[in-house]
């Protein structure tokens, strides 16, 4: 990362700029079943964050810096989970 930073960015900016979020049934599935989110609320409160905060949100360095400092922790946690 120290010698290639600039290039490592490069790649990554560039294989990174077609991932879009959007909240589907398999993503949904992969919270009960891998996570144990098993309460129909909290998936509720999972979706309604991801629709608000992330929904058709391009990934990119802009929107990591946002998911990182967002104020509300859950944010990052359902972002981490879409990217597993």
């Amino acid at each position: 990362m120290e010698n290639f930073g600039e290039d490592l960015r490069r790649m990554l900016g560039s294989s990174l700029a077609h991932v879009v979020f959007k909240w589907e049934p398999g993503f949904e599935e992969f919270l009960r079943e891998r996570k144990k989110v098993l309460d129909p609320e909290t998936i509720t409160y999972y979706r309604n964050i991801f629709k608000k905060f992330l929904e058709d949100k391009v990934l990119n360095e802009e929107l990591i810096n946002y998911v990182i400092n967002h104020s509300n922790k859950w944010v990052k946690n359902i972002f981490r989970h879409n990217i597993q």
